[in-house]
């Protein structure tokens, strides 16, 4: 029971930490949010965000302290993810549904909205494990493959990445979420296209992915990551069907759903798919008034940054804790976590600010001339 409360006591510092900093964040990164930003999912981005930071410095922090099981940090942390990729669905098949999708407008706008700062991360990861492996004499040849391995991580997970002997799952890992988010959007588009193609289409759709669901599901009850894209697309459908009083029914199951999947044991199961659905929907409908506080708002606006950068802050950080005499300390070690935590912050805001934000805009123009050049009254319903 001693390590629960102490996993949440770190958790509660990561937040109270990332929270301390957004005045700075905002300051840095600027405030220039888009007019029509849903609030509760900008919070809720923001929440998972720092979740995700919270569960790598927790395994981090349990291993200092001798607490072997850091399943709190880690079941959070895979809740994070899974809203992600219910918030992608919900949001790109919403706007399916609405019509307004061309399909060479919105691969660019991806494009344009995702690669800079994944390519930013990969040449500094490839820098920093370079530091490490200098004295390693390795062929240019080999080193050449792996970095191109590295750098096709995001498009393509796979489960050993190694470049000049450094594990780069130690530094870009978390970018494993990229590859499931670009094949949503390939498959996005002629899935658009075939829904409207009538009734039949749609029924044969729908049970082919009930088909492969189950049948992936019986095959392999635990690491089965597509279907959790599937409550943001029943969300999206259900958004002008379900009557208003639902988002409280959801907002009242959502507390004990979270406390289930920490809980009970497995991260991508049926059951914890059954447990994440009601705990999107409570933000989709349910709108909870706290995900709207400004602090969340702000690390909403670069939670991409905060996900995708928090490993090249942690990596060279737990080197130097394990080869500094000076940091052996449970005292030490807890405040380099939240020296940690707080790196992340700041360092998300400037990638925001210099790396993602030009872009951001960019893909904000192409919106509008897509919007203007493609009309959604020209498709089908």
């Amino acid at each position: 029971m001693g390590s629960i409360f102490i996993q949440l006591g770190v958790i509660a510092a990561v937040y109270g930490v990332a929270i301390f900093w957004t005045r700075l964040a905002e300051a840095i990164a600027g405030s220039d949010q888009d007019i029509g930003r849903d609030e509760c999912l900008n919070g809720l981005r923001g929440t998972a965000a720092v979740a995700v930071v919270a569960c790598h410095i927790n395994q981090y922090m349990c291993a200092f302290i001798g607490v072997s099981n850091p399943f709190v940090g880690d079941h959070l942390g895979i809740l994070a993810v899974q809203l992600f990729f219910c918030l992608t669905a919900y949001l790109f098949t919403d706007k399916a549904l609405k019509g307004s999708i061309d399909p060479a407008h919105f691969f660019a706008n991806r494009v344009r909205r995702i690669l800079p700062l994944y390519i930013f991360a990969v040449v500094a990861a490839l820098a920093i494990a370079l530091c490490y492996s200098w004295p390693a004499v390795m062929p240019i040849r080999q080193t050449l493959n792996e970095s191109l391995d590295v750098v096709t991580f995001g498009l393509w997970k796979t489960d050993q990445l190694w470049f000049r002997g450094i594990n780069m799952l130690s530094l870009i890992g978390v970018a494993w979420t990229l590859s499931y988010e670009w094949a949503f959007y390939v498959l996005l588009v002629p899935g658009n296209f075939l829904w409207r193609c009538g009734i039949v289409v749609r029924v044969c759709i729908a049970a082919i992915v009930g088909a492969i669901l189950i049948r992936d599901f019986y095959l392999s009850s635990e690491q089965v990551i597509w279907p959790f894209f599937l409550p943001g697309v029943a969300a999206a459908f259900s958004k002008y069907l379900l009557p208003e009083r639902l988002g409280r029914v959801y907002l009242s199951l959502a507390l004990p759903s979270v406390f289930l999947v920490i809980w009970l044991p497995g991260f991508w199961t049926p059951v914890k798919l059954a447990l994440v659905t009601p705990v999107f929907f409570a933000v989709t409908f349910g709108k909870p008034r706290w995900l709207g506080w400004p602090p969340l708002q702000t690390l909403g606006v670069i939670s991409y940054s905060i996900y995708l950068i928090q490993y090249l802050v942690l990596y060279p950080s737990v080197q130097m804790i394990y080869t500094s005499p000076g940091l052996a300390s449970v005292g030490s070690r807890l405040w380099m976590g939240a020296l940690i935590a707080s790196m992340t912050i700041v360092l998300a805001s400037l990638t925001y600010r210099f790396v993602e934000r030009p872009w951001v805009a960019r893909s904000a123009l192409a919106r509008v001339a897509s919007a203007s050049a493609y009309s959604p009254s020209s498709s089908s319903a």
